[in-house]
């Protein structure tokens, strides 16, 4: 579970799809990890790609920047270069799930873009287009961009 607002008792082992028919089609059994209970050492010294993780985890905020600076550390010592990118995309992502009432995150506002015209955009502003992804009608649409 990546906040404590979506930490209910509800939330069990299992998900079940039920048919018309009333018997379940489909059960998926899984674990529920509540990450802010554990301590910020699991993600520290555990696998590279758990990393993004660690602003989740039991960490004070005010020892978050400190945790940041070792995440940093391992990553570029163990970590694809070529995923850098993607890797602290997620990991900020993550860290916007802690803010407090009054902090903001900003995101980009949904605009209706080609293909063409989003790579020129990026162009501009010194950015290439790495991959684009859609859904099968073409309604939605997802990019991922590097520096260029």
């Amino acid at each position: 579970m990546l906040h404590r607002r979506a930490s209910a008792r509800v939330l069990t082992d299992v998900w079940r799809e039920v048919g018309p028919d009333g018997k379940p089609y489909l059960v998926f059994r899984y674990l529920v990890i509540r990450l802010w209970k554990l301590p910020v050492e699991v993600f520290l010294n555990g696998p590279w790609a758990a990393l993004p993780l660690v602003p989740l985890a039991d960490v004070p905020s005010e020892r978050l920047p400190e945790v940041v600076r070792a995440m940093d550390r391992r990553l570029r010592a163990e970590a694809p270069p070529a995923d850098l990118g993607d890797i602290w995309t997620a990991a900020l992502i993550l860290i916007g799930l802690r803010l407090r009432r009054g902090e903001e995150i900003r995101t980009e506002i949904s605009a209706k873009f080609t293909v063409g015209s989003l790579e020129e955009e990026l162009a501009a502003a010194g950015m290439r287009l790495r991959s684009f992804h859609t859904d099968p009608d073409g309604l939605f649409g997802l990019s991922l961009s590097a520096p260029v």
